[in-house]
């Protein structure tokens, strides 16, 4: 991985092909924990309450829009 910055505690990391493929590894081995704040349905419901959830600031971590979404 190459081009990463680090605030608070947290990596960025930019979001290519070859970053993405390495994470995606440490995440099956188990040696990486993405943090999700939030998983919402692939609906238009579910993405505009995603977009709302975005905009509030309040949110660490990712927002998840799911296919296998379920309640």
């Amino acid at each position: 991985m190459h081009h990463t910055e680090k605030f608070d505690g947290t990596w960025r990391i930019p979001s290519d092909g070859k970053n993405m493929n390495r994470i995606r590894e440490l995440v099956e081995e188990g040696k990486l924990k993405p943090l999700v704040s939030e998983v919402y349905p692939m609906s238009v419901d579910g993405v505009r309450k995603a977009h709302l959830a975005s905009q509030t600031g309040r949110m660490r971590g990712k927002i998840v829009l799911s296919r296998e979404f379920s309640q």
